[in-house]
């Protein structure tokens, strides 16, 4: 599992990653839910 301030901070080398591995991941998301969960905090 990859931790949640590595995938905010790196992005787009997470998709590219997870390209490689086939099928759909919302990187985008979770990257958007954790900046709505942040501005919560």
């Amino acid at each position: 599992m990859l931790d949640i301030r590595f995938v905010v901070d790196n992005k787009e080398f997470v998709k590219e990653q997870l390209s490689h591995r086939g099928g759909e991941y919302p990187v985008d998301k979770a990257v958007e839910l954790e900046l709505k969960r942040r501005a919560i905090l």
